[in-house]
């Protein structure tokens, strides 16, 4: 019911908004746009300008707001997320390396599902728990490679649906 007046109430103010407006002089001189000018105003001419149009918004339930939607965009690159203090221990004639660092969140959007990840293993921060920005999250990889190692951030990415 309130959307068929809400409905009423816009056509109304579109057709009274397609009529010309007046331009009036007021006694003190000042000059006056509208139709109902101030006593003893002279009507000086007809602006025929087209107005513009102004955008509404469904209205809002009372005493609510719309919640706006989001969604997850999962297991992409994370350029929101840099490496911090990574330090690479490598073990003299074995195949294996340690790797030890933190992931900073310097971006806008609200990240979760944070995984670091070397050749053959990953390491997930805090549990599917959000990263936001300024917050920082240790890692720790054990990887099974005496070669030097590339690493990547992994996670979820909440943006508007």
């Amino acid at each position: 019911m309130k959307r068929i007046a809400v409905v009423i109430a816009l056509l109304c103010a579109t057709s009274a908004g397609a009529d010309a407006l007046q331009e009036w002089k007021t006694p003190a001189g000042k000059i006056y746009f509208g139709d109902h000018p101030p006593e003893g105003s002279v009507a000086v001419k007809k602006v025929q300008k087209p107005l513009g149009k102004v955008a509404v918004q469904n209205p809002a339930r009372p005493g609510r707001a719309e919640p706006q939607s989001y969604a997850w965009r999962n297991d992409v690159g994370c350029q929101e997320l840099t490496f911090t203090g990574v330090k690479e221990e490598p073990f003299d004639g074995i195949n294996r390396r340690i790797l030890r660092g933190s992931v900073t969140h310097n971006g806008d959007h609200v990240v979760k599902n944070v995984k670091v990840c070397g050749p053959g293993v990953c390491d997930e921060l805090r549990a599917g728990e959000p990263m936001r920005n300024g917050e920082k999250e240790d890692f720790y990889l054990d990887v099974q490679s005496a070669d030097p190692v590339a690493l990547r951030i992994e996670c979820s990415i909440r943006e508007p649906a």
